[in-house]
């Protein structure tokens, strides 16, 4: 029996960007090999500015945690001082009461 051959459109592809992406790779050693701090100078703003962005929103969420928290606990010493101040009141009534 006779069979048609396949064709080799797909090993070809294949070829092609295994050779492509040996070739990048093989760039990028070949840059880092000989000029050593070409990535660290060429990445560094980049990093920065991701670092920078990072801790703001980290900054700014810490801080409204902490100003949520704030709040909630000022209301919860606004209502302890307010008992406070209504059994002071009904002390000096008393007081004052058992004066007369």
């Amino acid at each position: 029996m006779t069979y048609l051959k396949r064709t080799n459109v797909h090993e070809k592809r294949g070829r092609i960007t295994t050779l492509f992406i040996s070739l990048i790779i093989g760039i990028v050693f070949l840059v880092h090999y000989i000029f050593p701090h070409f990535y660290a100078g060429l990445l560094y703003p980049v990093t920065t500015l991701f670092w920078k962005s990072e801790s703001g929103v980290l900054g700014f969420f810490a801080h409204a945690g902490k100003m949520v928290f704030s709040k909630f606990s000022l209301v919860k010493e606004n209502e302890r001082l307010l008992e406070e101040i209504a059994s002071r009141d009904a002390s000096v009534l008393m007081l004052s009461s058992l004066k007369d």
